[in-house]
């Protein structure tokens, strides 16, 4: 639609405008390609405790940062505050406090977020 109107016309706008009426047009909505659905990779569920973790970093709330840590076989909780530090040695710290207390996890799963993609915490 927005191809053919530039062939004929053009005012500044058109391109939302043009996107507005096809939003509220039942046809259009009919006809439009939906996009495959990727399919669902479930986790295989571990066969012991503290075999996988996820991580991740929430926040903030109450005006604090906090690292959530979860075991894939138990789904036990760890839950730390790290203040406004989420640097990776904060990260790191708060993984070597965990590990002390439970032993060492056979794999984290983490969203890749920067802290968990630095070269410290590849190294650790």
């Amino acid at each position: 639609m927005k191809a053919m109107a530039r062939q004929h016309v053009y005012w500044p706008g058109i391109d939302k405008m043009i996107e507005d009426v096809a939003k509220s047009c039942t046809t259009c909505q009919q006809s439009a390609a939906n996009p495959p659905s990727a399919p669902l990779h479930p986790w295989q569920f571990p066969e012991r405790p503290w075999q996988r973790l996820h991580m991740d970093l929430a926040g903030p709330y109450l005006n604090q940062m906090w690292l959530i840590v979860t075991d894939a076989h138990t789904k036990w909780p760890e839950v730390f505050t790290m203040n406004s530090n989420t640097t990776s040695s904060a990260v790191l710290h708060k993984l070597v406090e965990l590990s002390s207390r439970f032993g060492v996890p056979e794999q984290i799963v983490t969203d890749n977020g920067r802290q968990f993609v630095s070269a410290e915490f590849e190294s650790f």
